[in-house]
């Protein structure tokens, strides 16, 4: 699909391979506290989002990026990821 590259960093369209790096974010004590509502999500759950990521892609040509430092030009550690996604409202569309 698409890639965006910078200096510092590389956003690229989600795969089935980063499913591991998603639920580890997911799973972090911080981000469960701060926005998952103190709930670790299962691996399963995990995966789903990961397909929903995907196949968003797949129908509208935009959505989540997946974030990648570089470290002397390559990729190099998972940052997170961001984007646009649609919903079916305004109120449900997300940044």
């Amino acid at each position: 699909m698409y890639t965006l590259e910078t200096s510092h960093l590389i956003l690229r369209c989600p795969s089935h391979c980063d499913e591991i790096l998603l639920h580890g974010l997911h799973s972090d004590p911080f981000v469960v506290n701060a926005i998952r509502d103190g709930v670790s999500p299962t691996i399963e759950q995990t995966k789903a989002e990961l397909l929903q990521f995907i196949n968003h892609w797949q129908h509208h040509r935009f959505g989540y990026w997946i974030i990648d430092i570089k470290d002397e030009g390559k990729a190099k550690k998972f940052a997170g990821y961001c984007g646009l996604v649609r919903g079916d409202s305004v109120e449900e569309s997300n940044v």
